[in-house]
C-alpha cells in the first residue's frame, strides 16, 4: 500500500477507543504520573472518544475537525496531550484526502512537536516521549513495513519508561502504555488485522526493581496538600499566552496550553493542577474570561471512589 485510503482516520479513532477501552483498567491501574489518581485509561477513552463520536455524527467527517473536539472536551492531562497531537497530525494532514508514507511521517513530526510545545515541563518515559519516538521512525517504501516500526518503536519506548525518574513499582508509564495502544490501533486500522497484543505483563516486576518497592501510602504522602485539576478554554491573542503560562507555572504544575482554532483572539486549551481551585480561577479570570471550566479533585475519597469500579 502506497497510499492510506480516504478517510483512514474514522476507523482509527473508532479502533483506538475499543483498545482503551479493554486495557482502562490497567491504564488506571498504574496511572502514578504526574499524579496518582487512577484515571488516565478513563480520561483517555472519553478524550479519544469524543474525536470518535464527534467524526461518525458528521455528515462530512474532517480530521481536523474531529481533533478539535477532543481537545475542547479532553479530560485530563493524558487526554489533552494526545488531542494536542492529534490536532499536529490533522493539521500537516490538511487537504491530503490519501497520504502516503513521507506524508504521514511529517504529520507524526508535527504531532510530536505540537505536543511538546504545548507543556510547560515536559517530562522523559510519558506519551510525550512516545510520541517523540514514532516522528523519529523513517519512512519505507510501503505502510505496512513503516506501521510496523511504528508498533515497534512505541512499545520499546513504553518498556523503557520503567526506568523513568517518575516511575514507580518497576511499573511503565500509564500515558506511554495509552499512546502505543492508539499506535497499535493504527496499524490495525489500516491493515485489517486484529491488534492481539497482551500488554498485562507490564505489570509484573522485574528482578531489577525489587529494591525500589514502593507503598501507595509513600506515593500519596508525596502530596501535603489536596490537588485539584482544572480545565478550561479561553480566548486569547497569541502574544498573551507566555504571560498566562508563567502565572500558571508560578501557582501549579502540569501545565498544558494548547491552541484549538486560530485567529486574532484564538481559543485555547488550558490544564493545571493545583492546590486549590480558585488559584488557578484567579489567574484565568485575570488574563480573560475561562469558558468551559472543568475542576476534578485528584486527592479526595470522592475521586478515588469514582474510579473503584474499574481498579477491581
Amino acid at each position: 500500500m502506497k497510499q492510506l485510503p480516504a478517510n483512514w482516520w474514522l476507523p482509527w479513532l473508532v479502533r483506538a477507543r475499543t483498545l482503551l477501552v479493554e486495557h482502562r483498567n490497567l491504564l488506571n491501574r498504574i496511572n502514578v504520573f504526574p499524579v496518582a489518581d487512577a484515571d488516565t485509561g478513563t480520561n483517555l477513552v472519553a478524550t479519544v472518544g469524543r474525536a470518535a463520536d464527534t467524526a461518525g455524527l458528521a455528515d462530512e467527517p474532517d480530521f481536523a475537525t474531529a481533533a478539535r473536539a477532543a481537545l475542547r472536551g479532553a479530560r485530563g492531562n493524558s487526554g489533552t496531550l494526545v488531542s494536542v497531537w492529534l490536532l499536529g497530525l490533522a493539521g500537516e494532514l490538511e487537504g491530503l484526502d490519501c497520504p502516503d508514507v513521507v506524508q504521514l511521517h511529517h504529520a507524526l513530526l508535527a504531532g510530536a512537536q505540537r505536543a511538546q510545545s504545548a507543556l510547560s515541563q515536559p517530562a522523559e518515559g510519558t506519551a510525550l516521549t512516545v510520541m517523540s519516538a514514532l516522528a523519529a521512525v523513517p519512512p519505507t517504501e510501503n505502510f505496512g513495513g513503516y506501521l510496523a516500526k511504528l508498533v515497534d518503536a512505541a512499545e520499546s519506548t513504553v518498556r523503557q519508561s520503567a526506568h523513568a525518574e517518575h516511575a514507580r513499582h518497576g511499573w511503565v508509564d500509564s500515558g506511554a502504555l495509552g499512546m502505543l495502544l492508539v499506535t497499535a490501533a493504527l496499524y490495525s486500522a489500516i491493515t485489517a488485522t486484529e491488534a492481539t497484543a497482551d500488554y498485562s505483563d507490564l505489570l509484573v516486576l522485574p528482578p531489577a526493581f525489587e529494591g525500589k518497592k514502593l507503598l501507595d501510602s509513600e506515593v500519596a504522602g508525596a502530596r501535603t496538600q489536596p490537588q485539584v485539576e482544572v480545565m478550561c478554554t479561553m480566548q486569547l491573542p497569541v502574544y498573551e499566552v507566555t504571560a498566562l503560562r508563567s502565572a500558571l507555572d508560578t501557582i501549579g504544575d502540569s501545565v498544558s496550553i494548547a491552541q484549538v482554532c486560530a485567529g486574532h483572539e484564538a481559543l485555547w486549551a488550558i490544564h493545571v493542577h493545583v492546590a486549590k481551585e480558585r488559584d488557578a480561577l484567579r489567574v484565568l479570570e485575570a488574563a480573560g474570561e475561562p469558558q468551559d471550566v472543568r475542576v476534578t479533585a485528584l486527592d479526595t475519597a470522592e475521586h478515588q471512589e469514582r474510579h473503584a469500579g474499574e481498579l477491581a
